[in-house]
């Protein structure tokens, strides 16, 4: 069983619109093959079945397609959309590379996998590509603040309860925020006494 990496992907765009027609005439479809194909230039069906993983990871980024599911997919008028799915192991950003080529659209993906500790962005537009990638609390931390702390207080809790012994200072503790702004770490802080008290 594959650990799953979460996407909250934003398109935007003139091409929305017929990416938004294909979604809605195939709300049982697989939404990777349909909305950029499986098979890599020239390969048959025969070639994909013997590589179908290497092909899936080189052209989609993640190990299989998924499944449409409309629930998860929010219209707004013809050039917004935005999609919460999971994919296997990693993020699908080799798939939106290549729907931005495919229908000319801005293309963003908020993503993170707690079992392999990353989460990080992704973007690309017709100016190029970033995708900034971080240990998972860090990743959270520039692309969700509120989830961060809901997170990080997950974790103070965890502390107290399994590891009474083993608690450390709170300026210790600290330590594992480097990336913090001063704000954010005297929220920790105060999070981390509360918590301990």
């Amino acid at each position: 069983m594959p650990n799953w990496c979460n996407n909250y992907i934003e398109i935007e765009g003139v091409g929305v619109s017929k990416i938004k027609e294909i979604l809605e005439a195939n709300p049982l479809g697989s939404m990777f093959e349909l909305l950029v194909g499986k098979y890599a230039e020239g390969q048959t069906e025969e070639e994909y079945q013997q590589t179908w993983y290497d092909t899936n990871c080189d052209r989609w980024g993640c190990k299989w397609d998924v499944e449409i599911d409309l629930d998860s997919i929010n219209f707004f008028e013809d050039h917004f959309i935005s999609i919460n799915l999971q994919t296997a192991w990693s993020p699908c950003n080799d798939f939106l590379r290549l729907l931005h080529q495919k229908y000319s659209v801005f293309v963003k993906n908020d993503y993170s996998e707690t079992g392999n500790d990353f989460a990080g962005t992704f973007e690309v537009d017709e100016d190029g590509e970033v995708d900034n990638c971080y240990s998972y609390l860090e990743g959270l931390y520039h692309s969700d603040y509120d989830y961060f702390i809901m997170e990080v207080q997950n974790q103070v809790e965890y502390l107290k309860d399994d590891n009474e012994d083993e608690i450390p200072s709170v300026d210790e503790w600290l330590k594992e925020f480097p990336y913090a702004s001063m704000d954010c770490l005297v929220e920790l802080q105060e999070m981390f006494i509360l918590e301990m008290s």
